[in-house]
Parts: structure tokens; C-alpha cells; sequence
């Protein structure tokens, strides 16, 4: 079991998190053996925004289109691995990609 959730945070929707003044939310995406991936930090707004707002901002990233061949090719192009390879290569690789 994982440890329970700073006071501060205990009222925010799964995922979202007050720092430096705003909301942060961290998409989950699963886990690798014992480790736990998480997507990019995703600013929602200040932290002066109401509750209901960010409850809806946060119903409406969960729609979005993660974990589809969109975002998975997005999410490799952003890695280092691919980063790391030679420009052509990545040019040729991005021609024939969808």
C-alpha cells in the first residue's frame, strides 16, 4: 500500500497535485515491473481556481487521447532514444509513420 497523500492534497482529484502556486496533474500510465510510469506534468491553472473547475479540467485530460497509436508515437518521438538517433534516420523514420 502507498503512502497517503499530504493534508494539502487530500482534496485534490487523483493525480493532481499543488505546487508553486498551481495545480500540477501527472497522468498515470501504468506500471513496469516495480516501477511506475507517469506522463508529463501537465499544468492545470492557479491555485485560486475553484474546486469545480479543476475537477472538470481534470475529467477532460482523462478523455483525452492517451493510449492511442497518436499519442504513442508522439510519446516516442519525445524519448531520448529517438532523440539520440541520427537526423537522418529520424527523418526517414518520420516519413513513413502515419
Amino acid at each position: 500500500m502507498g503512502r497517503q497523500r499530504k493534508e494539502e492534497n487530500s482534496q485534490l482529484p487523483q493525480g493532481v497535485y499543488r505546487n508553486k502556486g498551481r495545480y500540477i496533474y501527472r497522468p498515470y500510465h501504468g506500471r513496469v515491473g516495480k516501477k511506475s510510469i507517469f506522463g508529463n506534468d501537465i499544468v492545470l491553472g492557479p491555485d485560486t481556481m475553484p474546486m469545480s473547475k479543476l475537477y472538470m479540467a481534470v475529467e477532460s485530460m482523462e478523455q483525452s487521447t492517451d493510449q492511442t497509436l497518436q499519442w504513442l508515437l508522439i510519446e516516442y518521438r519525445q524519448s531520448k532514444k529517438f532523440r539520440s538517433m541520427g537526423q537522418d534516420w529520424q527523418y526517414t523514420k518520420e516519413g513513413n509513420v502515419i
